[in-house]
């Protein structure tokens, strides 16, 4: 199959990955106050450089295009590392599968 087919494929997962882990970290809220940043960073790698960028783009945090570009940002980033595994994981499948 194609790259284009396995990409199209990996939408739908990476996809219901980031759903769901927007769900957990701030539906669930597992763990007490001193794990949450733990599960946020762990379930939503893209919010660290996210947050690094929006820091550089506008110092004061408390404005809106802060807030914009550190959750945009975050969202995308994380849906991109989400995407990646999957299309990754995907490839390497059928890598393995040809190879027998």
């Amino acid at each position: 199959m194609s790259a284009k087919r396995d990409a199209l494929l990996c939408l739908l997962p990476a996809t219901v990955l980031v759903g769901t882990a927007v769900a957990i970290v701030f539906g669930l809220r597992p763990g007490g106050f001193e794990t949450q940043i733990g599960w946020f960073y762990g379930l939503l790698p893209g919010a660290l450089p996210a947050q690094i960028i929006a820091f550089k783009l506008a110092p004061d945090s408390r404005s809106s295009i802060s807030l914009i570009v550190e959750y945009g940002l975050g969202l995308s980033l994380t849906f991109a590392w989400y995407f990646v595994l999957c299309f990754g994981a995907l490839r390497g499948w059928r890598w393995w599968e040809s190879d027998e």
